[in-house]
């Protein structure tokens, strides 16, 4: 786990560097640090999860249920 975050780290490390390098703008800076906070946490996610009893299928059923019968509330 560790040595995942210190690969992520770098690579954002070495991303980071080379838009201030080239002068990016601050919306493409913001960008690229947001992917990759996004692939570092789903990263993460699926390291905690590899020996658990836990599928892909009942994370996105535990996320979607809940707005699924928001919205279908009344039907």
């Amino acid at each position: 786990m560790i040595g995942i975050a210190a690969i992520f780290l770098l690579i954002g490390y070495m991303e980071w560097a080379y838009l201030r390098r080239e002068r990016k703008s601050k919306r493409t800076v913001r960008i690229v640090i947001g992917l990759d906070v996004m692939l570092i946490i789903c990263s993460e996610a699926v390291y905690f999860t590899r020996n658990a009893d836990v599928t892909a299928g009942m994370i996105l059923n535990a996320l979607f249920t809940p707005i699924q019968r928001l919205l279908f509330v009344g039907t």
